[in-house]
């Protein structure tokens, strides 16, 4: 596979990352101001599932880079490049969201929750995660531009 279909993928995975995180927030806001959002209760479930597995994902990558950062460096993979981001970011972060304050478990764990101060870390959370997917994905359009 080459280096731009990689890219290419990498940047319509991330759309589609954004997309799941906004609508997830969406309706998270909507519910904590006591409005109702049933009709999209279909888009928001899978959403929210593909959030869950990406972060469950994404706190294996962390894992990995953790205990093979020699490997990591020499080659890393799409996905250990984002985990490298999320890490820098995590490092970064000077107010700390629930997202980077936490183990990823944990935050996952809060798409679970009903009670309003766990959903609103969710909110923030997912805020810090949508930064970094558009950090993300701002490399990926500069990379696959200056490819074509």
């Amino acid at each position: 596979m080459s280096h731009a279909w990689e890219k290419a993928q990498s940047f319509e995975r991330t759309q589609q990352l954004l997309r799941a995180v906004n609508t997830v927030s969406l309706h998270t806001k909507r519910t904590l101001a006591g409005k109702g959002d049933e009709a999209n209760a279909p888009r928001v479930k899978e959403a929210r599932e593909l959030l869950e597995k990406f972060l469950t994902a994404l706190a294996a990558d962390l894992e990995n880079l953790t205990h093979n950062q020699a490997v990591l460096s020499a080659s890393p993979a799409p996905a250990g490049l984002f985990a490298r981001r999320f890490q820098r970011a995590r490092l970064e972060c000077r107010d700390p969201s629930p997202l980077f304050a936490r183990p990823l478990p944990e935050f996952i764990g809060l798409f679970d929750s009903t009670q309003p101060g766990k959903r609103q870390e969710l909110v923030q959370g997912l805020a810090a995660l949508r930064k970094v997917l558009e950090e993300h994905h701002y490399t990926d359009s500069v990379s696959l531009l200056g490819e074509l």
